[in-house]
């Protein structure tokens, strides 16, 4: 017994490190609030659509929950509300700059979104996993182009959050911000080119 206690310990006191600060916590998309992730405008499109329709067929299919005249109010207007972030979602898409993951060595897909100073990876988003992946902005517009890897316009946001989902990263102050026209995946250690997004209106 006392050695099933111990390690009940060994087993909670690892799980503890993984979960309080740690890299992989900060990476842990199930930790992201809702609230976060709707700041996302890829990620709001997708889910206030979802919740539009599932509310819309409630009332199609004239659920039971829709004869409880409070609920039904409720039903309407909490559709009503996740219809307006669906358009504002789009609408914000319209200010910035997207693009589609396109592979090169390795499988990447999604869509990227730039807005000011942040750039945002979709619901959709899915690559290969790798031992240092990177996500970096470049004026080049296709870097299989290029004989050395990073050039000098580069800018480095970081490692790669999460092979799958959406995701998001500050661009630090830089002073060709507007001449930023493609996202590109890069393993640092492999030295290998994994994919890239053209960026465009």
């Amino acid at each position: 017994m006392k050695r099933l206690l111990l390690i009940s310990t060994v087993f909670l006191t690892a799980c503890a490190s993984i979960t309080d600060g740690s890299p992989d916590a900060e990476n842990n998309h199930a930790s992201i609030p809702l609230k976060e992730r709707l700041v996302n405008p890829l990620f709001a499109e997708q889910y206030s659509k979802a919740m539009t329709e599932r509310l819309t067929e409630l009332v199609i299919d004239k659920d039971p929950i829709i004869e409880d005249e409070k609920k039904a109010r409720y039903v309407e207007d909490t559709k009503r509300y996740w219809m307006d972030i669906d358009r504002k979602s789009r609408k914000l898409q319209q200010q910035g700059l997207t693009g589609q993951f396109v592979g090169d060595k390795e499988y990447v897909i999604g869509e990227a979104l730039l807005i000011n100073n942040i750039l945002f990876l979709g619901t959709k988003f899915e690559t290969d996993p790798g031992p240092e992946l990177h996500i970096f902005l470049s004026e080049v517009l296709d870097p299989r182009d290029l004989e050395e890897f990073p050039d000098p316009s580069f800018v480095d946001l970081g490692a790669l959050q999460s092979p799958y989902g959406a995701q998001r990263y500050g661009i630090p102050v830089v002073t060709n911000i507007d001449a930023l026209r493609t996202v590109i995946l890069w393993d640092n250690q492999l030295k290998r080119l994994y994919g890239f997004a053209q960026l465009s209106k």
